[in-house]
């Protein structure tokens, strides 16, 4: 009977799909935050277009210039808001594809792993399929000799 087959490396393969799912996690997480910068963004760019469109009936109504100045003072504090949730977006992309090469090399140690894996347990069917064709060969050619032997007599 053949022995079973093992991999040396089963626990060097669990280490690194362990890297791997976290790396997986650690990329989501700062996905996650991206996606979140882009929507405050685009919040902003909501709330400076409607505060334009308040300035603009302001104007139009001949409000008093208070009220204009205060709408000024707003958008140009939405502007500084911008600017700074860009700088961070900007960070946070960069570190997202930083994550992004190391979730792919922690994918690729694991892959090249299991595609060592997967080489061995070929050659372990292999030669297991080898074995098990010797013992049927031979004991076909017992077989053989016994019946051989008893025509003879």
């Amino acid at each position: 009977m053949a022995k079973r087959f093992q991999f040396r490396l089963d626990p060097v393969l669990r280490f690194r799909t362990q890297q791997e799912d976290e790396e997986k996690r650690k990329l989501a997480e700062i996905q996650g935050r991206v996606s979140l910068a882009k929507r405050s963004l685009d919040e902003i760019a909501g709330a400076k277009a409607t505060e334009q469109a308040a300035v603009a009936d302001l104007m139009r109504a001949s409000a008093g210039i208070s009220r204009i100045c205060d709408s000024y003072r707003y958008m140009v504090a939405l502007n500084m808001q911008r600017i700074e949730e860009e700088h961070t977006l900007r960070e946070l992309e960069a570190v997202a594809e930083q994550r992004r090469q190391e979730f792919v090399e922690a994918r690729k140690k694991r892959r090249a792993l299991e595609m060592l894996r997967e080489k061995r347990v070929e050659e372990h069917r292999y030669l297991t399929d080898r074995e098990d064709q010797q013992v049927m060969d031979e004991i076909a050619l017992h077989r053989f000799n016994r019946a051989h032997r008893e025509n003879d007599r």
